[in-house]
């Protein structure tokens, strides 16, 4: 196994970055473009809407909550599965889980645990040849 480990090793940012891409974009995309035909926890607008709702704390309207948290989303998707500044995304997603499981009920959010183990990982993580800042670097050593 460690043999296997080894070898394999160099694809693990590669792992982290779309699967927590395509999770953020699948989210992101779901909220704006679908509206509440989305399935998943949070993943619909209408449900989404409703949960910011319940928390009078929050000093905007939850339509607009959604619609901003919508766009980070998938700004965040799209920079982890192109690789874009690939720590900066797993950092700000790291703070974001945070903020989610600690103000939203932890029954919603559970699986945000998980998220966050990824995303803490990924910002630990070297970025690798199948990202973009990988390649600006190799492009400009080569200039």
């Amino acid at each position: 196994m460690d043999r296997i480990s080894a070898k394999y090793h160099q694809f693990t940012g590669l792992f982290l970055r779309l699967g927590l891409g395509f999770i953020y974009l699948y989210s992101g995309y779901g909220k704006l473009f679908l509206g509440d035909e989305t399935i998943g926890v949070c993943s619909n607008r209408g449900e989404a809407a409703a949960l910011v709702g319940n928390y009078t704390w929050i000093p905007i309207d939850p339509e607009t909550f959604v619609l901003l948290q919508s766009i980070v989303e998938l700004v965040l998707g799209l920079m982890l599965v192109i690789g874009i500044k690939t720590r900066w995304a797993a950092t700000i997603s790291t703070a974001l889980l945070i903020i989610f499981l600690i103000f939203i009920d932890f029954n919603l959010v559970w699986k945000n645990i998980a998220l966050l183990g990824a995303s803490i990982a990924l910002a630990l993580t070297r970025d690798n040849a199948w990202s973009w800042d990988e390649r600006k670097k190799t492009s400009r050593n080569e200039e």
